[in-house]
């Protein structure tokens, strides 16, 4: 069993591997994570919001099949910009992947963008996609992971908390509600804030996860 730990906007594998390395080791669940485009030791100059980074999640799964062999079982456990990569690849991915977690995911890079820098209007929204696809070259429409969570039928376990300001609440209570797995659930940990929810609230997050693991993965 291998866990793959999806890492955020602007951090790296070991920053993020550490948050529940102590978790899955425990368990006996090994761990696995990789620096995305423009992160820690990987090359590129800009990162794709889900874009870049769910097309290369979905090779690293295909190496990690054929490293470890094709019955490997697999855990996505995405944070942040890695929530909403994990949501983003669920369609596509092979039966290997047992179940997903979405901690603190957004509903695509433009509701991110524009929520942080306090965009409220349609027009600047536009203006923005069109300077990101000249610059970056990929489209910012592109990162929505709404119509990947309305088709999902893998098993998901959605984290958010109610204090998060750099990722709002209401976008994780979106995507549960939109999504469509008929195993979904939703731990929602009152004032955590950004990724804060495992140190918030270790036990009920992992008490959600080995649930989790008692289901699906066996």
């Amino acid at each position: 069993i291998i866990a793959y730990i999806v890492h955020g906007y602007r951090s790296n594998h070991a920053e993020t591997a550490g948050l529940f390395a102590d978790y899955y080791l425990s368990r006996g669940i090994d761990i696995f994570c990789d620096d995305h485009v423009a992160s820690g030791s990987s090359g590129g100059k800009f990162i794709g919001y889900d874009y870049f980074e769910t097309m290369d999640c979905l090779k690293w799964i295909e190496k990690l099949k054929k490293t470890f062999g094709s019955d490997i079982k697999i855990i996505l456990h995405g944070l942040s910009m890695g929530g909403a990569t994990v949501v983003n690849m669920s369609d596509r991915c092979p039966d290997n992947v047992k179940f997903i977690v979405c901690d603190s995911g957004y509903t695509s890079g433009l509701d991110e963008i524009c929520s942080m820098v306090g965009l409220q209007y349609r027009w600047p929204y536009s203006l923005l996609n069109a300077v990101n696809k000249v610059v970056a070259g990929y489209d910012l429409n592109d990162t929505d992971v709404r119509p990947a969570a309305a088709r999902m039928d893998k098993p998901i376990l959605f984290v958010h908390g109610t204090g998060d300001r750099t990722v709002p609440i209401e976008m994780g209570r979106e995507l549960y509600g939109i999504c469509s797995s008929p195993h979904k659930d939703m731990l929602v940990v009152e004032g955590a804030r950004h990724e804060e929810s495992i140190y918030r609230a270790p036990e009920e997050y992992a008490e959600k996860l080995d649930e989790f693991i008692r289901e699906y993965v066996g």
